[in-house]
């Protein structure tokens, strides 16, 4: 593995090699501890996950943290997006770039990491740029902007790359090219831009990281942290937000975060608004529940979500909220049983938020 400061169509860059011809080269896609409620620091994650090498992953939104495109770590699907180009892994560590509609239908079977972003700038050493039929559309990237991208050489070569400067996808596929890859795709960039290497950031993120793609030199290392690339509920089948054994352990303030309202015991028709709030500054979101089911998340309090229980069978039912740190540590909660009076003797199911 080496790192170097080249100068890729005329455009300084920063580029990471990684040499797939390894046998103890472990690629990997991960997930920042919250996911997928919360980002993490870059700092965070090298210090957690320990790589030999990292990069950014896929787009994700400001405001609700959701990703573009699919996103399978150690073989889970943590997410199913809609856009994108895979940055695929097999179970025997050959990276690939296959086609996304094949890569859905067999559900990523046979690939223990997935990360789709885009769009794809080059395949089979040729420019096949085509952000819009790929889906994107959004002004700031197709625009100039700092960039990151992924690609691989016919050597089979893994390319990470950084540029600092503002530059198109159309340049970003050319310098790809010159550095000798021949598949490539366009990863997240501008403030979310990341790459580290054997013990130095070289490019830092200006805001936390919902997914990455990590490079391990040692097999026996990646096993050693493998059970941090995705947070625990992934790992262990348990999706449920919640692990009840930490709730009230990680942010020390009981009752810290509140369900303002509705109120203990109160009778509720219609749509209702469940109104969150909390003091505690440890708490970075918190997740609602309706009898144990998580139904929406928020890192922005004081919250308001409409529940309409019309939806619910009439009777009691309990309302809840979980408040998570940055780390995805479960704090304190807080829970309210209602009574539905709706005239209904089954529901037809739960809105969504």
């Amino acid at each position: 593995m080496a790192y170097q400061k080249l100068r890729l169509a005329g455009v300084p860059a920063n580029v990471v090699t990684v040499d797939l011809n390894d046998a103890g080269v472990r690629v990997a896609a991960g997930a920042a501890r919250g996911f997928p409620y919360a980002s993490e620091s870059f700092s965070s994650i090298l210090e957690r996950t320990r790589p030999t090498a990292a990069i950014n992953g896929t787009f994700f939104g400001n405001a609700n943290l959701s990703l573009v495109g699919d996103l399978v770590v150690v073989g889970k699907l943590l997410h199913v997006g809609r856009l994108g180009t895979p940055i695929a892994v097999s179970v025997g560590n050959v990276v690939s770039f296959p086609d996304l509609e094949q890569g859905r239908r067999e559900a990523w079977a046979g690939f223990s990491s997935v990360v789709c972003a885009g769009p794809r700038l080059l395949s089979g050493g040729q420019y096949v740029l085509a952000a819009k039929s790929e889906g994107f559309r959004d002004r700031r990237l197709l625009g100039r902007a700092r960039r990151a991208a992924i690609g691989l050489t016919g050597a089979n070569k893994l390319l990470l790359v950084t540029v600092t400067r503002s530059v198109s996808l159309w340049e970003l596929a050319k310098m790809m090219r010159a550095a000798g890859a021949v598949e490539a795709v366009n990863l997240d960039g501008g403030s979310s831009s990341a790459l580290y290497c054997q013990g130095k950031t070289i490019t830092r993120p200006g805001r936390g990281l919902t997914n990455f793609i990590l490079v391990y030199t040692d097999p026996e290392r990646y096993a050693q942290y493998r059970e941090e690339l995705a947070p625990y509920r992934y790992l262990s089948g348990q999706i449920a937000p919640a692990n009840p054994s930490l709730v009230g352990k990680a942010v020390g303030v009981s009752g810290a975060i509140s369900i303002v309202s509705p109120q203990e015991g109160e009778t509720v028709t219609g749509t209702v608004a469940v109104k969150l709030d909390t003091r505690d500054k440890n708490i970075q979101y918190a997740v609602l529940s309706v009898n144990g089911t998580a139904r929406s998340f928020t890192n922005t309090l004081p919250y308001t979500y409409q529940l309409d229980s019309r939806a619910l069978e009439d009777g009691e039912h309990l309302i809840s909220v979980v408040g998570y740190t940055q780390e995805g540590m479960a704090g304190p909660s807080s829970e309210v049983r209602v009574r539905v009076m709706n005239g209904l003797s089954q529901a037809p199911g739960l809105a969504q938020p």
